[in-house]
């Protein structure tokens, strides 16, 4: 092995499938189907529990999502990167590269 290829169109499809799987997550309702299934239950122990496991998968749901659209950011950002770096070695090594 002599070396390395970045293959930068997978960093888009890889970006482009994290931002896909965070907007998709965006619309799910944890909070609104514990919500209502709380409502099943008046007066129960578990009607507690589920106010509070509801809080806890909505703020769980917003968290992932943000890691993954952070995730495809440090994808992006990675990608320009080694788009610089291998533009810079073509340089140094007069032109030979991508």
């Amino acid at each position: 092995m002599d070396g390395y290829q970045a293959e930068f169109a997978e960093f888009d499809t890889a970006a482009g499938v994290a931002r896909s799987a965070a907007e998709q997550v965006a619309g799910v309702d944890l909070k609104g189907s514990m919500t209502q299934a709380k409502a099943g239950m008046p007066g129960s122990i578990s009607e507690q529990s589920m106010g509070r496991l509801a809080d806890s998968w909505l703020y769980a749901r917003v968290s992932w999502e943000q890691s993954a659209v952070g995730y495809a950011d440090g994808l992006g950002i990675s990608k320009r990167s080694y788009q610089n770096n291998e533009q810079a070695a073509a340089a140094d090594f007069g032109g030979h590269g991508r």
